[in-house]
C-alpha cells in the first residue's frame, strides 16, 4: 500500500478515519515514518527505551 497524495481523501472519509483512530494521519513526513519503521525492524521486535525516545523533527 503506497502513500497517497495530500488531499486525495474526501473530507467525509478523513473524518471517518479520525473517528476510528485520531492518530491515523501523523503530522510528520512519510519518509520519517519509513525510516522509523526500518530502524524498528533492525532493532528487533522487543521494546527498547532508545527506540521510544526517537521523535520526528
Amino acid at each position: 500500500m503506497g502513500a497517497v497524495a495530500p488531499g486525495a481523501l474526501s473530507e467525509d472519509r478523513a473524518a471517518q478515519l479520525a473517528e476510528i483512530d485520531p492518530d491515523w494521519c501523523p503530522a510528520w513526513p512519510i519518509d520519517w515514518q519509513r525510516h522509523y519503521a526500518g530502524m524498528r525492524a533492525l532493532v528487533g521486535r522487543r521494546r527498547s527505551p532508545a527506540v521510544d525516545e526517537i521523535t520526528p523533527e
